[in-house]
């Protein structure tokens, strides 16, 4: 199935005379089907939780199913506030895991899980001089080995979509965060081989989220002054959920917004064509030397 404003993308796959059956082209909707249920990885981390909160609260899905490594249980603390009419079931999974994924989708496997929202992922930052294989792997198992088994068994599943969360520093690089430019580049390129292939994708690269996530007070007023601000919860779910209703132009978006006042003076984005080239050289580096089950430069590698 393909949205409506993608007509030209289900006409060149259908052309390909690769599929079984109808290509289809859905009308954009404001709400979730209420007969399934939406898995997001990272689900209890401060992103993770603000979308599993807006799928839930204000756009009538029947229920989350939160992935997560290390607790098994809704923080006492969370501001996420879940009405007694939904659901929401925490399972604790190691995403990059293959074995424990299979686990997951036995345990699950009366749920129709109609969407996925990949937001696991953790920092290792450090100079490119300073950093380790263990650097580059610590930043990879999450993000880039946990999109592969969710992009594997999305590939055996019938889901309506499926949201990478990228980074800025992707596009135009991030100080001291080589690897981590590195694994989110990977995300990018896994949304656009799944839209060549006719399957939904689309990876969001964000900025920093205000109040809390993984970017540090230091980092975000560094950030403030080359004019890239902080993305407020509200502001980033609301996009997200544009995004996916109404269709993204591109299955890669970069979503931060800017103080142009600054960008002009500080000469920031005037780099941005020589920091890509350099992530990309970083990206390719990282893939030879952070492979640590033989399978996953082969996958990188072929998403290009």
């Amino acid at each position: 199935a393909y949205p409506l404003h993608r007509a030209a993308s289900a006409l060149r796959y259908m052309s390909r005379a690769r599929h079984m059956g109808k290509v289809v082209l859905v009308q954009p909707q404001a709400t979730f089907n209420d007969w399934c249920h939406h898995i997001v990885s990272g689900g209890l981390g401060y992103v993770g939780a603000a979308v599993s909160s807006q799928i839930l609260d204000n756009h009538g899905a029947r229920g989350v199913v939160c992935l997560s490594s290390s607790r098994s249980k809704i923080p006492s603390d969370s501001k996420v506030a879940v009405k007694s009419v939904h659901e929401k079931t925490v399972v604790v999974c190691d995403v990059s895991d293959s074995a424990e994924m299979q686990r997951m989708v036995t345990a699950l496997s009366r749920r129709h899980a109609w969407g996925i929202t990949h937001a696991a992922g953790t920092l290792a930052d450090g100079t490119v001089s300073q950093l380790t294989r263990h650097m580059f792997e610590k930043v990879y198992r999450p993000k880039v080995h946990g999109a592969r088994c969710l992009h594997t068994w999305s590939q055996h599943s019938e889901v309506g979509y499926m949201v990478l969360f990228s980074s800025i520093a992707s596009g135009v690089g991030s100080g001291g965060q080589s690897n981590y430019a590195a694994a989110n580049g990977a995300l990018d390129a896994c949304a656009r081989r799944r839209g060549v292939n006719g399957m939904p994708g689309l990876s969001v690269r964000w900025g920093a989220w205000s109040g809390g996530g993984m970017a540090v007070d230091e980092t975000m007023q560094r950030m403030a002054r080359a004019g890239i601000l902080a993305l407020s919860p509200e502001v980033g779910v609301t996009t997200l959920m544009r995004l996916l209703f109404h269709g993204a132009p591109s299955p890669v978006m970069t979503v931060c917004p800017l103080d142009r006042s600054k960008l002009a003076g500080d000469g920031y984005f005037a780099k941005i064509s020589t920091r890509q080239r350099n992530t990309q050289q970083r990206r390719r580096a990282a893939v030879l030397e952070s492979d640590a089950d033989g399978g996953l430069s082969a996958w990188l590698k072929e998403l290009g």
